[in-house]
């Protein structure tokens, strides 16, 4: 698959490549494609950290929630774990191979909790499982960014 990444990229030859996952059990594949992307193109190579896990999973949250209280989930809730510890390996690991590095946990989690859902309805929730952004969580985390992908202003964390 990284393969075929790659030769794409080389046919597109894109300004800015942008790589988002579950990266705890593959930092070092990260690595290498970081190298290869750097080597083969001259790409920016921006790499996004993993996003809040949910243990039961957002949707069971929600549902859980709402049995217990009655009551919508808050939009921000402290149940979720963002990987802030493992984004400093991470960001410590891809910088000095010219990748960029940017927290997706900064963008949803705050001392507050992490975002849970941006509106009231099912479809704003913004995570469909324990780490995998919907739809809305998607679009939510790029434009928090795009600033920064697009004109080099740092991101920053989401005052919601």
């Amino acid at each position: 698959m990284n393969d075929k990444v790659l030769s794409l990229v080389r046919q597109i030859k894109p300004d800015i490549v942008l790589l988002h996952g579950t990266w705890e059990k593959h930092l070092g594949n990260v690595a290498e494609t970081v190298v290869a992307l750097k080597k083969e193109t001259n790409a920016r190579v921006v790499v996004l950290g993993g996003v809040p896990m949910w243990r039961r999973g957002l949707p069971s949250e929600v549902l859980r929630y709402f049995m217990l209280h009655r009551a919508l989930i808050p939009e921000r809730s402290p149940n979720a774990a963002p990987p802030t510890a493992y984004d400093a390996v991470m960001r410590a690991r891809l910088e000095p191979l010219g990748a960029e590095f940017i927290s997706a946990s900064d963008v949803f989690c705050n001392a507050q909790g992490c975002l849970t859902r941006l509106g009231d309805a099912a479809g704003d929730v913004l995570v469909s499982d324990q780490v995998h952004l919907t739809e809305k969580g998607s679009a939510f985390l790029i434009d928090s960014i795009i600033d920064h992908l697009l004109g080099g202003v740092a991101p920053a964390g989401r005052a919601r």
